[in-house]
């Protein structure tokens, strides 16, 4: 369990030091890890939206390693990752990502367009990590979230990264989309053979103007990082419910 040990009441709340909380389920064992290197939690900022104010909030990615030994922490505001050795319930290390660069930018990388960037700077970071059936591939996805005075939000889909955990370098970058309107998590899923990477998002809401909800899922081939099918399920403009983007693949 993450601890951001919060402190005060809304909207008077920060965070103070992170821990991660590991439980031995079947001896009752606990033990807490400092992780001093982790930004999360939530901040108060100077900023205010219609007298309330603005909160800043960090939300790391977490995922175990298919062994159970180590715990794998994405940084939600640096491009790293932490490493727990969960039978020694202790920090492993902290590695930096480095970035991909294809062979097209490194030729001509003044013509290439860069990765996706907020238009302002982002109030809220939320990172998600899975990691590949073998151990050997990281997929990271998340959102940068700056609020509008209209309580909309300048939003940054930072699409899908792959680390080689080997060497902590990124071998792919896809689906990165900046939008305005609120914000949605991107979710994804490996197969049971790690060939194939579910990609599913909410990519519209039901509003008062009769809109619909609309919720795409994505199916990419992990070798060639192509979308190989895309299917989009639509709600009943009817009805005033949001689509969740929760869901499961069954492996067979």
């Amino acid at each position: 369990m993450l601890d951001t040990h919060n402190m005060g009441s809304w909207p008077n709340v920060t965070s103070g030091a992170v821990t991660m909380d590991l439980f031995d389920t079947t001896t009752g064992a606990e033990r807490e890890v400092p992780l001093s290197m982790i930004h999360a939690g939530i901040f108060p900022t100077d900023r205010t939206i219609n007298g309330e104010p603005v909160i800043r909030s960090f939300s790391p990615g977490i995922v175990a390693s298919p062994d159970s030994t180590r715990l794998f922490i994405v940084h939600p505001d640096a491009d790293a990752t932490t490493v727990i050795n969960l039978e020694a319930g202790r920090v492993e290390r902290t590695e930096r990502i480095h970035p991909f660069v294809s062979a097209a930018r490194q030729l001509f990388g003044w013509l290439v367009l860069r990765r996706v960037a907020a238009k302002e700077a982002p109030e809220s970071t939320d990172a998600q990590a899975t990691i590949s059936p073998d151990g050997y591939t990281l997929s990271i996805t998340g959102t940068m979230i700056h609020p509008r005075d209209d309580d909309s939000d300048d939003v940054t889909n930072q699409g899908v990264r792959f680390v080689d955990l080997r060497t902590f370098t990124e071998t792919g970058h896809l689906l990165q989309q900046q939008y305005q309107g609120y914000a949605r998590r991107l979710t994804v899923q490996w197969s049971a053979d790690g060939r194939l990477l579910y990609i599913g998002n909410v990519t519209g809401s039901t509003m008062p103007d009769g809109s619909k909800d609309t919720y795409q899922l994505r199916v990419m081939d992990t070798r060639s990082h192509a979308i190989t099918a895309t299917r989009t399920y639509v709600a009943d403009a009817q009805t005033t419910v949001y689509l969740l983007a929760t869901w499961f693949a069954l492996p067979r």
